[in-house]
């Protein structure tokens, strides 16, 4: 968990400069429902600001956890 509050901590921080945000998952192998907590709330927070908030470079594992979690619709994941 202590993991997790501080990715969540730094995606935030990632948002502060107002801009459209990229964020690579090339180098994580799995994924759990804090990270994906964490995502989605970098995802409304870009929303709600104006800009956009892609995720690349997912692994299958990582994609599966979200279409299980069936949030393929709110976050914007590219190959």
């Amino acid at each position: 968990m202590e993991h997790a509050a501080g990715w969540r901590r730094a995606i935030l921080q990632c948002l502060e400069p107002r801009q459209d945000l990229e964020i690579d998952l090339s180098g994580l192998t799995r994924i759990d429902g804090s990270g994906l907590a964490s995502l989605v709330e970098a995802f409304q927070t870009a929303r709600r600001r104006g800009f956009d908030c892609t995720i690349s470079g997912a692994s299958d594992a990582v994609r599966r956890m979200v279409e299980l979690n069936r949030l393929e619709t709110v976050l914007s994941l590219t190959r």
